[in-house]
């Protein structure tokens, strides 16, 4: 694709009528960036072809791309949402990536706020998609390659970001043979990326960008009800050990917490417990549990029962454990994904996450554990019997951050700027070698702009984008196209990896998946990654598919538990430090794009075996 896009910028009045001026400043410098030098030709989120050349080879290699004549509607969003809320504003939303985000977005039930220059044709476009007029809020009349440009008072009369918690750019140059309506990727990747990140951060809400809480158990308050909490010790099993609540002065500062201590004795059952056994609430929107404490040195539990029928038995609950440092006040955080189902002590592989059951978010009690063994009889490896004591101030529920601005970008960017002679990129992937318009150093650009920005986001680095294509007949006599066919309808594995030293493939509605999934993940924020899909025989998905937590599979269709792929990813933050689990390298200094190469070294990287497979 990125060849076929050469071609056409070379052939184009664009190439023709600019000529190639380096810039000199090395890096992103905010200062650098003048809203009044916002760019002036038109922006459109994909490419057109007017030449033809990038329509022969689509035809060639990809024969389902072939534009269909689609009928006309302009009702169905006759009648879009005036105020959303917890809105996602998508730019780029008419091109083919933007709008398979869109449709996701709008599939499950997200208010969307998309921009468009021509009402007529975003209308046609949107129309048809389900819950769009519900759902979809389209503001006309904005050029967003002016919105960088646009004041803050500008913005608020055309409601740009009113209702806005989230931000989707799937922008991108157009290589138009029009001069009037094409764009550079300077002026879309860097520039205009740069002026709505500055938009954004300036317009969103400052509660968007904190972790929130809610407090289950105050044993800071004057009323503290550890009337309220049973034991659970092995007395019940024909042990020994013993363990009580009691307040405790908190120095000078004039407040209090509570201290659960007592006697574990291993000889009978080995464990003490100590529940809430009614205390309703939900734990809808939430991803986990928070506990102030402080602790000394062994490795705790904490319980939780769902409020459904089948998890009011004594014996089933779900735990998660916890370590304590001697005498340190910490904050834990326990994730509904770290607890464990289990029957007494063995754990029930098939059931599902503890907010995922039949009672949803809905909990009915809580409690604390404290035993010489794990799960299945395994040792706690962090147990010391005898005296343990264990200080509590609060407990609640906990959400972390989701990233507020979600940038598609594309691999090759961090690569091409570790390169620093023409030898290294020479020997490089081809569209390193290529780079027409230096794309992948000014999306390099954007990209830094983000990380720097001080906004929660996530920057996803698509590999070869392709658009998914329907069935093949089943009288089809093409065996290329059947299959190609094949191999992009098959529902396939996504594989993320680090420090830009992948190739591959995706699908635009594999992207959009992963976008929307993105925007939903705490695990997701603070992350760059790139993407493709695995398209060897064990990277098919077939029903059912989505493991759980523990390994068992869910049937819950075709789908791949994204949340989990997120989990994996190094946060940027992190990639150079000690303590992380896989040091990536530092992020390369971003630099301007090399001198274009000519014609005919383009022609020869075309001729490589590579592009033409």
């Amino acid at each position: 694709l990125a060849c076929a896009l050469l071609h056409s910028y070379l052939k184009s009045p664009l190439h023709t009528a600019r000529s190639y001026k380096p810039k000199t400043d090395r890096g992103f410098n905010h200062a650098n960036i003048n809203r009044s030098n916002v760019c002036k030709a038109s922006i459109t989120a994909d490419e057109t072809d007017n030449s033809g050349i990038l329509s022969k080879i689509r035809s060639f290699l990809f024969p389902w791309t072939k534009k269909s004549v689609s009928s006309k509607s302009t009702t169905g969003i006759s009648k879009p949402i005036e105020s959303p809320s917890n809105a996602v504003l998508v730019l780029g939303a008419t091109g083919k990536t933007g709008f398979k985000v869109v449709k996701k977005l709008l599939d499950s039930n997200r208010n969307v706020v998309v921009l468009a220059r021509n009402e007529t044709k975003a209308v046609e476009l949107f129309s048809n998609l389900k819950g769009a007029k519900q759902l979809l809020k389209l503001i006309s009349d904005v050029d967003v390659r002016q919105l960088g440009a646009m004041s803050s008072d500008d913005l608020k009369k055309k409601n740009v970001f009113e209702g806005v918690s989230q931000l989707v750019s799937c922008l991108g140059p157009d290589f138009s043979s029009s001069p009037a309506a094409a764009s550079t990727s300077e002026e879309i990747d860097y520039k205009a990326t740069t002026e709505v990140i500055q938009q954004f951060s300036a317009a969103v809400t400052s509660t968007s960008l904190q972790d929130t809480e809610k407090t289950l158990v105050n044993f800071s308050s004057p009323v503290r009800n550890l009337s309220q909490w049973s034991r659970l010790d092995d007395v019940l099993m024909g042990g020994s050990s013993s363990s009580k609540w009691k307040e405790v002065s908190w120095g000078d500062e004039g407040s209090t917490f509570c201290r659960w201590s007592g006697q574990l004795v291993t000889q009978g059952g080995g464990f003490c417990g100590s529940v809430v056994r009614s205390l309703p609430f939900d734990s809808q929107g939430f991803d986990g549990i928070s506990i102030t404490l402080r602790g000394d040195g062994n490795r705790f539990k904490f319980r939780l029962k769902p409020d459904d029928v089948g998890s009011q038995r004594s014996e089933f609950q779900y735990q998660a454990v916890f370590d304590t440092i001697p005498q340190r006040w910490m904050t834990v955080h326990l994730p509904f994904e770290s607890f464990v189902s289990v029957r007494r002590n063995d754990v029930d592989y098939s059931a599902p996450q503890v907010n995922k059951g039949i009672a949803g978010g809905r909990m009915i009690s809580l409690g604390l554990v404290f035993s010489r063994f794990d799960f299945n009889e395994l040792p706690n490896p962090r147990c010391s019997p005898g005296a343990f004591q264990l200080d509590v101030a609060s407990i609640g529920l906990y959400r972390s951050v989701r990233p507020s601005f979600v940038l598609v970008s594309s691999a090759g960017t961090e690569r091409i700027n570790r390169l620093s002679t023409p030898e290294q990129r020479q020997r490089d992937v081809p569209i390193v070698q290529l780079n027409p318009q230096g794309i992948l150093n000014w999306k390099y650009k954007g990209e830094e702009a983000l990380r720097l920005s001080g906004l929660p986001y996530t920057v996803i680095r698509a590999t070869g984008l392709v658009t998914s294509p329907p069935a093949a007949p089943a009288d089809s006599s093409n065996t290329s196209s059947n299959s190609n066919t094949a191999l992009f309808s098959t529902v396939r594995r996504l594989e993320a990896h680090q420090g830009d030293t992948i190739a591959g493939r995706i699908t635009r509605d594999e992207l959009a998946n992963l976008v929307a999934a993105a925007l939903e993940s705490p695990h997701s924020q603070g992350t760059t990654f790139e993407v493709r899909r695995d398209e060897t025989e064990s990277g098919k998905l077939s029903s059912p598919s989505e493991p759980n937590n523990w390994g068992g599979l869910a049937a819950n269709g075709e789908e791949q538990d994204l949340d989990i792929l997120f989990r994996g990813l190094v946060k940027d933050s992190d990639r150079v430090a000690a303590s992380s689990w896989r040091r990536l390298p530092p992020f390369p200094i971003a630099r301007d794009p090399p001198p274009p190469v000519t014609p005919e070294r383009v022609q020869q990287i075309l001729n490589d075996p590579r592009v033409q497979a």
